[in-house]
């Protein structure tokens, strides 16, 4: 992959924080990309340089977003692993997480006016993708009472609301509180004894 050179950054970075800064009050569908080139001070002429259309640029920048998570998710796990690996798997999905979305906090919460949003569709696949490491490790040890996907996909429903919460709630959660509600609970539930058999 041709690595972008520094005019290239720019500009989309400018980009996206006019689309940001446009998302605080208004939805997507009515922010045209005329908007958003006023907005950041661009031509539409490069904007269509680098993007097709006001979705494709949104997409880049929730994997920006992505990228973060992956990140944050990697360097908080190696710093803070105690040993007990399905705790340590889904203390640090919420760590990652919260952080995120209090880093983003604006545009998490103009892209939460639907819960089916495309938001809430990666962060849940995110959840997802790392959550399955700590039941297909359980799974190894011949715990689980049930498939691996069909525990997690029954608790993803459950955290996408406390998500959900988080972002549209005027009185944010602490990261206390949203440790408790998210990791705590997640954790607790994973090794409940309906989904395990002790050994």
């Amino acid at each position: 992959m041709k690595k972008e050179d520094m005019r290239t950054r720019r500009t989309k970075k400018a980009l996206k924080n006019a689309l940001i800064k446009l998302l605080e009050n208004d939805s997507l569908d009515n922010i045209s990309v005329t908007d958003i080139c006023n907005n950041a001070e661009i031509n539409r002429v490069t904007f269509y340089t680098h993007y097709k259309d006001k979705y494709e640029l949104l997409h880049d920048f929730l994997q920006d977003i992505l990228s973060h998570l992956d990140q944050e998710n990697k360097m908080y796990y190696e710093q803070h692993k105690t040993g007990d690996y399905v705790k340590d798997i889904t203390h640090t999905i919420s760590h990652s997480v919260y952080k995120v979305c209090n880093t983003n906090k604006k545009l998490v919460k103009s892209l939460s006016k639907e819960e089916n949003s495309i938001f809430y569709k990666m962060l849940e696949e995110f959840i997802v993708q790392n959550g399955m490491k700590s039941l297909d490790y359980l799974n190894q040890k011949g715990t689980l009472k049930f498939p691996p996907k069909f525990i997690i996909y029954f608790l993803i429903g459950g955290f996408s609301k406390i998500i959900y919460e988080f972002a549209i709630n005027e009185n944010t959660l602490t990261e206390h509180e949203f440790f408790l509600y998210f990791d705590k609970l997640f954790y607790s539930l994973i090794k409940n004894e309906v989904f395990t058999t002790q050994k």
